[in-house]
């Protein structure tokens, strides 16, 4: 990727909001893990946390908990992305966070790209609640968001601003970007139909993903600070 000068930039020199985005979650999941034996919170205020973080699409349509709906139906449609269910997901998720976040941040600036992570993230939540209305398992991680990145590099990709530096390797041309991000809603999408066959127990919650990846894909013109995508 290269900068306004001219100069290349390794993917991985991640702008800071990137390194403070990964920290926070980072930092999140530790304390969840730590609360969760009651070491530095109590276990059930800890669980009150937990569950106003997660997003649960029957909030939406029926009171699940009427004391606790009106703040988690406000923060957990962003608040998700901060609760992991175990160390990979939280592992996989920051590396594709670096990963995508680092070009997509560098072409926003910092506060554009919250804002962006953050309406990803709650499009791929409403995506899931429009497909799982009644659904009152939590949807944890932000893997949504991530595929809003994700989106977002490939409409670069295929619609480069006149003048505007290219997207990073294998986005760098059309063919490379559309087979990529191709083959990763693919397996994406196996996964959330048959996560056995990748040795997943959890559930996988592919309209999220899609959702995120809408989201991205279709605000990117109107937050790209490198040029507006035609």
């Amino acid at each position: 990727m290269s900068d306004p000068q001219g100069g290349k930039q390794p993917i991985l020199n991640a702008p800071g909001v990137v390194r403070w985005l990964l920290t926070i979650t980072l930092g999140a999941h530790i304390l969840r893990m730590v609360s969760g034996d009651g070491l530095l919170i109590p276990q059930n205020v800890a669980g009150e946390i937990f569950f106003t973080l997660a997003f649960i699409p029957a909030r939406y349509v029926v009171q699940v908990d009427p004391s606790g709906d009106l703040l988690a139906a406000i923060v957990s449609p962003v608040g998700h992305t901060l609760v992991h269910g175990n160390w990979i997901h939280l592992l996989t998720n920051l590396g594709f966070l670096l990963a995508f976040g680092t070009p997509v941040a560098r072409r926003m600036g910092p506060v554009v790209f919250l804002i962006f992570y953050g309406l990803c993230a709650a499009a791929g939540a409403f995506l899931f609640t429009a497909l799982s209305p009644t659904q009152i398992t939590p949807l944890v991680g932000a893997s949504g968001a991530i595929f809003g990145l994700l989106g977002a590099i490939l409409r670069v990709a295929l619609y480069p601003p006149e003048g505007a530096p290219p997207a990073p390797f294998p986005f760098n041309n059309r063919r490379t970007a559309f087979m990529f991000a191709g083959v990763y809603l693919a397996i994406n999408l196996l996964m959330g139909i048959a996560p056995a066959l990748f040795g997943v127990d959890a559930a996988i919650a592919w309209e999220a993903h899609l959702g995120g990846f809408a989201a991205g894909f279709l605000l990117a013109p109107f937050v790209d600070g490198r040029g507006r995508v035609r």
